[in-house]
């Protein structure tokens, strides 16, 4: 009995340790992923209709937050293709979505500039999707300010986006950001982890129980 409890508690801890142990692991790298909400409150161009600002932004993005960065000016920072992936969607509360894109193949950066206790940020790299009356979604961008160095928890905090289309003139939906949440590792990650804690602490005990039998 006294040994199915320490077992139960080893996968417990274990589940506990992995959920901030994994993200960080050699095999992920250091991916991490989050999804996003917005309004929009600038639609141009021939973007409208279907595209009002009655409609939301809504998507998830994730990024290597290993990223080494490089000088790209006095006290800026560049962070080259630090998005891995990117998805987004614009269209009414709830569906359907009017348009959807996702990260194009070229490159996309993230900079960070600091000047005394300000910092500001513009993220900024390629889309391809479905088009809006014959309009490809073909860039984005994201900008901000923080008071501190942001980190990648309060990125999209306080800030604009912009989605650029094709076409002559201004085709651009852009609006500003309401929510950023960490999307936390699948349960079935925590679960398959919390098991091969479980499988080394049988070992353990069935290591212990040999080197008892030998000493009597």
């Amino acid at each position: 009995m006294r040994q199915s409890k320490s077992l139960s508690m080893l996968a417990i801890i274990g589940a506990s340790l992995l959920t901030f142990a994994l993200p960080s692991a050699p095999v992920s790298a250091a991916l991490m992923q989050f999804s996003f909400q917005g309004d929009i409150d600038t639609v141009t161009g021939q973007l409208k209709p279907p595209l009002t600002t009655a409609q939301k932004l809504s998507g998830s993005f994730t990024i290597e937050s290993t990223t080494s960065g490089t000088s790209a000016g006095p006290n800026t920072t560049q962070y080259l293709n630090i998005f891995k992936s990117l998805t987004l969607s614009l269209g009414p509360i709830g569906g359907p979505a009017i348009m959807t894109a996702s990260l194009g193949s070229t490159d996309n950066s993230l900079f960070i500039k600091t000047s005394g206790s300000n910092t500001t940020y513009s993220a900024l790299g390629p889309l391809t999707g479905t088009s809006v009356n014959g309009r490809s979604p073909i860039s984005f961008q994201f900008d901000g300010k923080a008071s501190a160095p942001p980190s990648i928890g309060n990125l999209l905090s306080s800030n604009s986006w912009r989605i650029l289309f094709s076409g002559n003139g201004n085709q651009m939906v852009a609006g500003k950001f309401t929510a950023l949440t960490a999307v936390p590792l699948p349960a079935a990650v925590v679960l398959f982890g919390a098991g091969l804690v479980a499988l080394a602490g049988l070992g353990a005990g069935s290591w212990r129980q040999r080197r008892n039998s030998i000493a009597a």
